[in-house]
């Protein structure tokens, strides 16, 4: 192993400058003045800290754990499986690799790290100090938008499928969008027909890694062929068309198995690990015979989709979440014994274990949530009777493949409404909304219960969505039966709201910068990356979006638009 000095220029460096910024550390590079730290952060993140988490983050460029090494001014750490570098100068950030063409790529200051690394080490929240920029056409036409589904990377990079008739048959289209490098400068790519003319016969399915990479799985009629049930007629495949951040464009679609109905949950590791949730078919000679819960999964740069077939035990509410290394997890209600138990089975890229009872009371449980952080750190909610009176309970492990500790949470389950999270920093939250209570882990220990803020969502009328770490962005899609756009920021580790709903105040409290009654705003649950940029679709059949100065747009017959509004 060579120790890290420069090494001879080489003119392919600049042409992937663009795409490893968002596949590694993408953060600094993407937004020229980040607002949620400050350089006094540095004092607390170490380059032990920033190297660990980015391992943790990007496996794909740094796959295995590695020591520091000195070289002064240099702390650093190689990375034999891809010949790569990362190192700290300083203040500054480097990589080094092939991608690179050998040559030291700055990827930002520590501080700008310092939010993503860890809690103790921010200064502010990545939602604070940040607005809804203008709205972004992506989509326009008098055909119906159907199955709109979004995901974000860690660097506010957004993927957008959706189905849409054309030329007479159902074609699945997708398009990519950017929050830009500067305020205003959001918007959004081509849009792009992705399913090799095998149009969708429901609802696809999409996943986000979070370094930009993505996958869509979707149900389509192909015919049928010797290794199914059937050798001649049509028969239901799934198939599956992946993204690449590096390249910027779609792959071809690739055939899976056969399945009877459309996929289930699906998850997506920065190395390129799949797993998904599907129906399966246990079969007598060449006849169906029944069809079961199934998860399948494909390892990072494998062509084989293994499948584990819930024959033998019946299951419903099945979750799946995945770490960074590509292990998985599924949480499940699992009917048997004559009660409900809460399960989980756990997988790696070659195998899945056996089945594991979390609960031991006896009673019928039913699943909340579950969560995996991405160095494996794993969280399942659920809620059981406790012998007195319902209750919520928490298992916890410290690894992807550790003991699970079980413990009763303090707070009381009123409606279901539970969230887990697990930070990108080891951290454990376990919300409940019906109650507006939180509870925090840190190094196995839980917390009291503390109350989250009045103003916080807490109904049907409000979409919240997540970011790994823990902040949550709400929109108010309805008041009485008009659309509205009032939105709040809550982020538990800088004293909750950083920014609280407020419908008396001024334009920022609202999506579209006013008090407007507009159909399609907030109809779907807003999106948020860890890096605090967010994203609101909306359908309408607005040509021109509602705006202050025209607050009745130039509503329209007969058309169907899409819209994005970036949160930056």
């Amino acid at each position: 192993m060579k120790p890290f000095t420069r090494s001879r220029p080489d003119r392919s460096a600049a042409c992937v400058r663009t795409a490893l910024a968002s596949g590694l550390l993408g953060i600094a590079l993407t937004f020229s003045s980040p607002v949620h730290t400050a350089d006094n952060s540095i004092a607390a993140l170490t380059p032990q800290r920033l190297f660990d988490w980015a391992e943790a983050a990007h496996p794909h460029l740094l796959p295995s754990r590695q020591s520091n090494i000195a070289y002064p001014p240099y702390v650093y750490r190689y990375y034999p499986e891809t010949q790569s570098y990362l190192a700290v100068d300083g203040n500054n950030v480097l990589f080094l690799g092939p991608a690179t063409g050998h040559q030291i790529l700055p990827v930002g200051k520590m501080s700008d790290f310092a939010c993503l690394v860890s809690s103790e080490t921010c200064s502010a929240s990545p939602l604070a100090n940040r607005t809804w920029e203008p709205g972004r056409k992506i989509a326009s036409g008098e055909a119906d938008i159907e199955d709109l589904s979004a995901g974000l990377a860690d660097n506010g990079d957004a993927h957008v499928i959706f189905v849409r008739m054309a030329n007479g048959r159902p074609v699945l289209h997708a398009v990519q969008g950017s929050p830009g490098p500067t305020a205003g400068a959001s918007s959004f790519g081509p849009v792009v027909a992705i399913d090799g003319g095998l149009s969708p016969l429901g609802a696809p399915r999409l996943a986000v890694a979070p370094n930009g990479d993505a996958v869509v799985v979707w149900r389509a009629s192909a015919a049928c062929n010797a290794t199914t049930y059937k050798t001649s007629g049509s028969c239901n495949y799934l198939h599956f068309a992946r993204y690449s951040s590096a390249t910027g464009s779609w792959g071809g679609v690739v055939r899976g198995p056969d399945s009877p109905a459309d996929p289930g949950s699906i998850v997506l590791s920065s190395r390129g690990d799949l797993a998904f949730l599907m129906t399966g078919w246990t079969r007598r000679g060449t006849s169906l015979h029944d069809a079961h819960e199934t998860v399948a999964w494909q390892a990072s740069g494998s062509a084989t989709i293994r499948q584990r077939l819930f024959s033998d035990v019946r299951l419903s509410k099945l979750t799946l979440a995945i770490d960074g290394a590509g292990d998985w997890i599924l949480a499940a209600e699992a009917s048997q014994n004559a009660t409900k138990d809460i399960v989980v089975y756990r997988g790696t890229s070659a195998s899945v274990g056996p089945q594991e009872v979390l609960d031991t009371r006896g009673a019928e449980a039913g699943l909340g949530s579950v969560a995996r952080g991405l160095r494996g750190e794993t969280l399942v909610i659920w809620r059981q009777n406790n012998g007195t009176r319902p209750a919520n309970y928490a298992a916890s492990s410290a690894t992807s493949q550790g003991p699970f500790q079980v413990q009763e949470l303090a707070f009381r389950l009123t409606g279901g409404l539970t969230k887990a999270v697990v930070t990108d920093y080891g951290a454990m939250y376990a919300y409940e909304f019906s109650t507006r209570q939180v509870q925090r882990m840190s190094e196995g220990v839980w917390s009291s219960v503390e109350a989250l803020p009045t103003s916080l969502a807490d109904g049907a009328s409000y979409n919240n969505t997540f970011t790994r770490n823990g902040q949550l962005l709400t929109v108010k899609d309805f008041q009485g039966f008009c659309h509205k756009g009032l939105w709040s920021a809550y982020d538990p580790e800088f004293a909750g709201m950083v920014r609280p709903m407020n419908s008396s105040g001024g334009s920022d409290n609202w999506v579209l910068k006013f008090n407007t009654c507009t159909k399609g705003i907030g109809e779907q649950a807003p999106l948020v990356s860890t890096s605090g940029v967010g994203l609101q679709l909306m359908r309408n059949s607005f040509d021109t979006l509602p705006s202050p100065a025209e607050p009745n747009g130039d509503l329209r017959t007969g058309i169907r638009n899409l819209w994005g509004v970036f949160f930056r």
